[in-house]
């Protein structure tokens, strides 16, 4: 099985999604006429709406594959560290697990800025650092372990490292990709935003920062 396949079938198992988008629904109030950009994303979430918005994915992936876009949806090609639009043009900037997939803090600074800029409201969601299990490598414990520990760990004492026997070269290109956040760190890169903390048995297992 493939791992994205695998925690998309845990996501779903938890119903994680669904609520979120709930949420998303409640706070943001998208309708027929909203302009959605969805920075680094795909169609996963939006098939949960019941609204139809108009929805631009930006992703670098030029061989992302468009066939089964609904009408609604269109594909941008962009860098969301440098988002090709003007102040203000969408109604709403979101982003879904992206922003901890830009290398550095610096990085996420820009991340933010740039959504906050294209945006004039704003849906970011991120996995939380404080919470135990890593998300990406389906793994408890191991994104609290040095960078030179989780060289080691990485390929043979997690469920990514057993499932997609990467190369060294694959574990140390994620782990310098990766960099979760923490709750401060959010309010720091959005200041102008409410910090919803979204909890698995009391633990914060991701952090949504939102304006409406």
């Amino acid at each position: 099985m493939n791992i994205h396949k695998l925690y998309s079938f845990l996501f779903k198992a938890g119903g994680f999604r669904e609520k979120r988008m709930a949420l998303f629904s409640e706070i943001i109030q998208p309708t027929t006429d909203t302009k959605i950009l969805d920075i680094g994303g795909t169609l996963g979430n939006w098939h949960y709406l019941d609204a139809t918005p108009s929805i631009t994915l930006l992703n670098l992936d030029t061989n992302h594959d468009r066939t089964d876009y609904p009408k609604h949806v269109t594909f941008h090609e962009g860098d969301a560290l440098n988002l090709p639009f003007p102040n203000g043009h969408f109604d709403v900037s979101y982003s879904n697990s992206v922003i901890e997939h830009v290398h550095t803090w610096e990085n996420q600074q820009r991340f933010a800025e740039e959504a906050r800029r294209v945006g004039q409201r704003l849906w970011v969601q991120t996995p939380a650092y404080e919470f135990f299990l890593e998300p990406h490598f389906i793994t408890p414990f191991i994104h609290w372990f040095p960078a030179k520990a989780r060289q080691r760990l990485l390929r043979n004492f997690t469920v990514w490292g057993w499932i997609q026997r990467p190369t060294q070269a694959d574990v140390n290109n994620l782990i310098s990709e990766i960099r979760l956040l923490k709750r401060h760190e959010m309010e720091t890169l959005f200041p102008d935003c409410e910090i919803f903390v979204e909890k698995w048995m009391g633990m914060p297992k991701s952090y949504v920062a939102y304006r409406t």
